[in-house]
């Protein structure tokens, strides 16, 4: 990195964060492996509604069969349709 690129470059720590890895943790690696299953339910949550939306869309049994063809199982449900995404 050159100087000029480092005078650009905007650097923010959010206190939240480092509060948490000092508290909670020994390192960030840590903290990182800790909330690990947090962040996986977020995004199975998030998947699943997106499965769910599919399913409500009117090509829904287009959805499904593209997405079973494609994970070669049948998908019925919005939990299936977010894995599958």
């Amino acid at each position: 990195m050159n100087e000029a690129d480092a005078a650009l470059e905007i650097v923010s720590v959010n206190p939240i964060w480092i509060g948490l890895v000092f508290a909670l943790a020994p390192s960030e690696k840590a903290a990182f492996a800790g909330l690990s299953d947090v962040v996986l339910g977020i995004v199975q949550g998030v998947m699943t509604q997106f499965g769910a939306g599919l399913l409500a869309d009117a090509s829904s049994t287009t959805q499904q069969a593209l997405a079973g063809a494609w994970a070669g199982t049948p998908i019925s449900t919005a939990s299936d349709l977010g894995i599958v995404q």
